[in-house]
């Protein structure tokens, strides 16, 4: 990760006027719009949790197959006026600074034909965001657990099930309010990364 990049920023002003996003809280979701990356599934979790937080707002950014089936999706879910599908785009680290949280539910997909199990790899995006100081939440799956360290610079949940991420605990308090989860700093995030860490997770990278 370039860390002169990849810092925490204030919200771009003008994303959040490109997007109508001054008042809202953003769900960022960045990726190639394929099966494993799980947009499918934000989408689906996320338009449960807008019934009780309309300020809610979902950033899909990434193109791909999955596209129409995903904009579809959001037309089935009548969500499809909280949801931008922004395309591909360079500039990650202002989307990454727009978001108030960074989302990927990430699952194993089956092998197409004679292609091999089509699994997430070590998950660069959640470190980027990370970086930028924003709480993650990724699937419990392929090298997103290298990643994310759960409960610290964000949350890992089973990609498979709906129900355990529309519950996630910091999206309430115990007054039924939304909550963001602390931020980790720039300075705590690279606290974390020491040596030991970064030989093990470079160990597990070659092994995928």
């Amino acid at each position: 990760v370039d860390f002169k990049e990849f810092f925490p920023r204030e919200k771009p002003e003008v994303l959040l006027e490109k997007y109508k996003l001054s008042d809202k809280l953003v769900l960022l979701t960045a990726s190639r719009l394929v099966k494993r990356k799980g947009q499918d599934f934000v989408i689906r979790v996320f338009s449960r949790l807008v019934r009780s937080y309309p300020d809610l707002h979902l950033l899909i950014v990434g193109d791909g197959p999955e596209r129409g089936d995903l904009e579809k999706l959001t037309n089935e879910l009548f969500v499809q006026s909280k949801v931008s599908f922004t395309g591909f785009k360079n500039d990650m680290s202002q989307y990454y600074n727009l978001c108030d949280i960074f989302v990927m539910l990430n699952r194993k997909e089956p092998p197409q034909t004679n292609e091999s199990l089509s699994i997430e790899g070590f998950g660069m995006v959640f470190i980027e965001a990370a970086a930028c100081g924003k709480p993650v939440i990724g699937g419990r799956s392929g090298g997103s657990i290298y990643a994310i360290d759960h409960e610290k610079n964000g949350f890992l949940v089973d990609p498979e099930n709906e129900e355990e991420a529309f519950q996630l605990g910091f999206f309430k308090d115990e007054n039924n309010n939304l909550e963001l989860p602390p931020k980790r700093t720039y300075n705590n995030y690279l606290t974390q990364l020491d040596k030991e860490k970064l030989n093990f997770i470079a160990e597990k990278i070659l092994s995928l």
